[in-house]
């Protein structure tokens, strides 16, 4: 079973969409993130039911500022942890 977390930014269409599709398929639990929350729920639960992995769906704009860090915020309050890199 994997168990990283993939952390997918404008997933809700093109480049996004398509790695969020593959890291759910070869069965990591993903995070996938844009700014329309509707478009994400949806894809989010196609993941759990064609992939049959966990998916976390957070509505963010990343031209906003703060937006990044209150992504990481939300999944450290829900203890989801995610490689940030160095």
């Amino acid at each position: 079973m994997i168990t990283e977390t993939a952390l997918i930014t404008g997933a809700s269409s093109g480049i996004g969409l398509h790695l969020a599709h593959e890291f759910a398929r070869r069965g990591h639990p993903v995070v996938i993130t844009a700014p329309v929350e509707s478009e994400l729920q949806r894809i989010g639960e196609t993941f759990k039911t064609n992939y049959n992995i966990k998916a976390r769906a957070i509505a963010k704009d990343l031209e906003q500022p703060n937006a990044a860090q209150e992504i990481f915020e939300e999944l450290e309050s829900a203890s989801v942890e995610v490689d940030k890199g160095s």
